[in-house]
Formats: structure tokens, sequence, C-alpha cells
């Protein structure tokens, strides 16, 4: 099966921290010929992200998104009923907003591994196993192949700050 990205790693590619776009770009070329998971709540919370930036931006942002969803697989599902049920009422999860709460749910009852820059669900016990790493390999730079690379480089017009990749 393969992983969970979460809305935080999506736009983590246009974190305005270097280090931070490296590494989110990193998990996309890694899992470019496997695919990814992301789901559609936090398809979402992207969008819902880059339609609060000015157009100018948007229309450097969205040829890219658009062209990496059509050449990389990316499962885009909805949460299942079972994921709603078990976060709301599920003691170990009552610390965390529902929506990271139900991430949580969809990720245990999957059993994969998630990439997320979330503090809250990478410090939690409860998804110890099943956090994945997000660990920029120092030997390696990690580049799209052409032409995603060129409607990435265009989309960099568009910087986010940590508060506006938060989940």
């Amino acid at each position: 099966m393969v992983p969970i990205i979460d809305a935080s790693v999506f736009l983590g590619m246009h974190h305005e921290s270097l280090e931070v776009r490296e590494k989110c770009v990193e998990i996309i070329v890694r899992n470019f010929d496997g695919g990814l998971e992301i789901n559609l709540e936090q398809i979402g919370l992207c969008d819902n992200v880059i339609w609060q930036r000015s157009r100018e931006e948007q229309n450097a942002y969205y040829p890219f998104m658009s062209y990496l969803h059509t050449v990389m697989e990316f499962k885009r599902i909805p949460y299942a009923d079972e994921a709603y049920q078990l976060a709301a009422i599920d003691y170990r999860l009552k610390h965390l907003p529902m929506k990271k709460a139900i991430l949580a749910c969809h990720v245990l009852a999957g059993e994969r591994g998630l990439y997320t820059l979330d503090d809250d669900l990478k410090d939690m016990d409860l998804l110890s196993d099943y956090i994945m790493p997000i660990i920029s390999s120092s030997e390696t730079e990690y580049f799209f192949s052409e032409p995603l690379n060129l409607f990435y480089k265009k989309s960099l017009m568009l910087k986010l700050k940590s508060d506006e990749i938060s989940i």
C-alpha cells in the first residue's frame, strides 16, 4: 500500500524555507513511481490556502499542481465512516482538533505510513509506528523531471509561511 501525505507536505513544497521545500519535494520524487495517497479533505485544505492568495500566485501554482496530479498517481480518497466515528470517541485523540483526529484514525485503520510536518501528529505515541521520517538526503538533490520541473520553478513565486501549511 502506498504512503499517505497530508496537506502540510503538499503545501510544504512551496514553503518559504528552502530546507522544508527540499524535504517535501524529496518525498514526492522518491514516491513518484509508486504513488501516494492524499485524502480529499487534505486536498481541500490545500485549495483553501491557495485560493486565499493573489490571482497571480494562483496562476503560477495551479499549472504545477495540475500537471503533478496528471503525471503522478495520487490516490485521492474520502475518509471512511469508521475514521469519523472513532475520532469522535477515542479518548487518546481528544487533545487533537477533529480534522487531525480523523486523519490519525485513517492512518491507523490503514496501517500505513504518513508523511506530515505536523508536530501534533508526529509527536503522538499512538502514531509512532506510522509516521514516516522526513529526512533530506545530504548527498542527493531531488528534482522533478521535465517538464514538471519547469512548472514547479514557475510556481515558486508562491511561498507559504509555516502557519499556512499547518493542517
